[in-house]
């Protein structure tokens, strides 16, 4: 998938998943090389799709080290946020998420500051489950579609003297 001009590592994943099996969840992931990103406060995504909810969760070095050949609870730390893929109608709509508002899911893993001087990946993943806001208790199956590109980096602001 490419994403709007100007845009870079786009993702894009659908499908169909089964909400009567525990936990469904779909995801992709970009790898950065050596970022260093401890003059920003955030990112902002180009997104466009179904108008569900998506988390957004970033990995450091630390935590890539910690899942390479594992995948138990105490490594699925990964600070993110969720956010709104899309509204439906096939444009593009941006999303800021700032690194302040990124927060580990309760229960999963050890805590663990982010690291913007060596972050690794961003990963985008739907959670069937998690997705309330339209899941019924009558839904067997759900589609979803999300495309999403990194438009830019956030600067931090300079503090005023």
């Amino acid at each position: 998938t490419a994403g709007p001009e100007g845009s870079f590592c786009p993702m894009s994943m659908q499908g169909q998943l089964d909400l009567q099996h525990a936990g469904p969840f779909a995801g992709a992931a970009i790898r950065f090389d050596q970022a260093d990103r401890r003059d920003f406060e955030g990112l902002v995504l180009a997104t466009r799709g179904d108008g569900h909810r998506y988390r957004v969760d970033l990995v450091d070095l630390y935590q890539e080290a910690r899942l390479d050949g594992q995948c138990d609870d105490e490594d699925l730390n990964h600070p993110g946020t969720w956010f709104t893929c899309g509204d439906g109608s096939g444009g593009w709509n941006e999303v800021q998420i700032s690194f302040d508002e990124l927060q580990q899911r309760a229960g999963w893993g050890q805590a663990h500051t982010l690291e913007l001087r060596d972050l690794r990946r961003m990963a985008i993943v739907y959670d069937g489950i998690a997705d309330a806001d339209w899941v019924t208790g009558q839904a067997r199956l759900a589609d979803f579609r999300c495309e999403v590109a990194l438009t830019r980096w956030v600067p931090r602001r300079q503090a005023a003297l």
